[in-house]
């Protein structure tokens, strides 16, 4: 009987333990959501972030194994990032993703025998975009790296200098603009390509 109970007080135990670990997950869930929300006038993000992203292509090898190519290229087509990191290891592993994404775009591509020929264009646009975060966040970091070394002497930064840091961060910023309106343009196009099987493409005179 005593061992009965000694069963008993450790199943509850462990309800009981697992009941304050989902209310607690619940709470920082909750928590997180709260600050993870857009402030009032951000772009949202579009395509998710990389792990959802890493996700699509997951779904897109499974759908690639079942020769059912029109729905993978439904799932490329939200299977790309244009979400900003702020650390170099992160631009990395987003960089290996887009070229994870464009070795999906060939597969297809062979599969369905279409003739994606901008495939060459949407990858410059995806060094040109890796490029630009790189000096983004360079930028940004040598503008703390100033204004905390000045603080700690007691001083302020100069007018000047801080004028040339935020205009040399908003040219960054819309230079990536710019390359993310191109950037979509050229996958749409793609996306439109990968769909079309190269015989239908043919014009006969």
């Amino acid at each position: 009987m005593g061992f009965f109970n000694f069963i008993l007080s450790l199943v509850l135990l462990a309800t009981a333990g697992g009941t304050i670990w989902y209310i607690g997950g619940a709470m920082v869930s909750a928590v997180l959501e709260q600050f993870g929300r857009s402030k009032p006038g951000k772009k949202p993000s579009r395509f998710g972030k990389q792990k959802k992203a890493t996700g699509r292509l997951e779904k897109v090898d499974s759908l690639l194994s079942e020769q059912k190519c029109l729905e993978a290229i439904k799932h490329m087509r939200r299977a790309y990032v244009l979400d900003i990191p702020k650390t170099p290891e992160k631009i990395a592993l987003l960089k290996d993703h887009h070229q994870n994404f464009l070795s999906r775009c060939l597969l297809i591509a062979e599969e369905m025998g279409s003739r994606a020929e901008n495939i060459p264009e949407v990858e410059r646009h995806f060094i040109e975009r890796n490029e630009l975060m790189i000096l983004l966040m360079k930028a940004r970091e040598s503008f703390q790296n100033l204004k905390s070394r000045r603080e700690q002497a007691g001083k302020n930064i100069p007018s000047w200098s801080q004028s040339d840091f935020e205009a040399r961060i908003k040219e960054i910023e819309k230079e990536l603009e710019r390359n993310e309106e191109e950037l979509e343009d050229s996958l749409n196009v793609l996306f439109d390509a990968l769909g079309v099987p190269s015989s239908d493409n043919i014009v006969y005179h």
